[in-house]
């Protein structure tokens, strides 16, 4: 494991700070997914996100939403900024 992963692994809220202004991939626990340009994070990993999309569990876009705001108890992950899966 390279020292980047680990350390994300260690400080989960520091790697969403350094990726604020960037495209994330936010999967919740209900299977749905939203897409778009992270703007902010809180401490409780709450976030705030810009030009969002909101993608079904085929991968079809089903409603661009613009700006969305994700409490952080519903995330089941984040993909940072790795834009050929967004």
């Amino acid at each position: 494991m390279s020292q980047v992963n680990s350390s994300m692994g260690k400080r989960p809220l520091m790697a969403l700070q350094r990726a604020m202004n960037k495209e994330v991939r936010v999967r919740l626990k209900n299977m749905l997914e939203y897409r778009g340009t992270l703007i902010n994070v809180d401490s409780y990993m709450n976030m705030f996100l810009d030009n969002a999309f909101e993608h079904r569990e085929d991968g079809h876009v089903s409603e661009k939403l613009g700006r969305v705001v994700i409490r952080g108890n519903n995330v089941l992950y984040v993909v940072l900024g790795d834009e050929s899966l967004l």
